[in-house]
């Protein structure tokens, strides 16, 4: 049985058994525990930041996974929670604090199959999301997808929240999905810019998806034999730079589609400004 609610001068980080409890985060605790976390793996930014965006948004809940230390008095578990706390400047926020545990289980703790951020949206939304939809849905934000046509797209270095991905997703889940489904296994960069397209010519872009996908019948001149192209040039580009030269070419391949016109060669677009949509979202 957990024990009742301990104000922060209650509690004994040192336990020889194990005791569990439930405990409020203050600065002096969160310190206190960061203070013996000296056998740990590295710790991930991207995790913590993640938690960060959580803590800021009210996303942060007591569940059953929290900070763990061991007989020996060190932490073993909970240490990107901690740093998120910290981060976000050490709200009141509550978890659980295990103490007393055998050191030789910090080598099971997180070695289970985690839950990616598809699995815990479709916990939370009561339906299926893929991990391409996910993909998709951070590619449109880190790429500044849907910025205006007069605006440069930007670099790939803004992260987007779990919070943001949801609501995104709750708003054009069908369409996010249709476009992945007409696709097949393109990345999300490309994606990105079918999204956008789709967004304001629904019938077309289904119709471009596919001609990527399948590549049957299309001319050498045709945009999507041309970004058949780069994507098996760039089918191994990695980090935020290949990234966005992926999206911007796929850019300029959908508003040449949308445009009716052929290309002998696919250049990267800075922006949409000669798609030939108004831009109105």
């Amino acid at each position: 049985m957990m024990t009742p609610l301990l104000k922060p001068a209650m509690i004994n980080l040192f336990t020889i058994y194990p005791t569990v409890q439930i405990v409020t985060a203050t600065k002096k605790l969160v310190d206190e525990l960061l203070a013996i976390n000296t056998h740990n793996r590295n710790a991930k930014q991207v995790a913590i930041d993640r938690l960060i965006d959580d803590l800021k948004n009210h996303a942060f809940y007591l569940t059953a996974s929290g900070v763990g230390v061991s007989s020996e008095g060190v932490l073993i578990d909970g240490q990107h929670r901690l740093m998120a706390i910290r981060g976000a400047g050490y709200p009141p926020v509550r978890f659980v604090l295990a103490t007393g545990l055998s050191p030789e289980s910090q080598r099971v703790i997180d070695r289970h199959t985690k839950r990616n951020l598809a699995d815990v949206l479709s916990l939370h939304m009561n339906i299926t999301i893929s991990t391409h939809v996910v993909a998709l849905s951070k590619a449109i934000y880190t790429h500044g997808a849907l910025l205006g046509k007069n605006e440069k797209f930007v670099n790939a270095s803004r992260h987007q929240s779990d919070t943001d991905a949801a609501e995104f997703i709750a708003e054009h889940g069908d369409l996010l999905a249709e476009v992945v489904s007409a696709s097949g296994q393109a990345r999300a960069p490309v994606l990105a810019a079918f999204f956008v397209y789709a967004l304001h010519d629904r019938s077309s872009a289904m119709e471009f998806c596919r001609d990527v996908a399948k590549g049957i019948n299309l001319s050498d001149e045709h945009p999507a034999y041309r970004l058949r192209l780069v994507i098996e040039k760039l089918r191994k580009a990695q980090g935020s730079a290949g990234r966005m030269e992926l999206f911007k070419i796929a850019a300029t391949a959908v508003v040449s589609h949308a445009n009716g016109r052929t290309l002998k060669m696919l250049k990267e677009s800075e922006s949409w400004t000669n798609a030939p949509w108004k831009w109105a979202l």
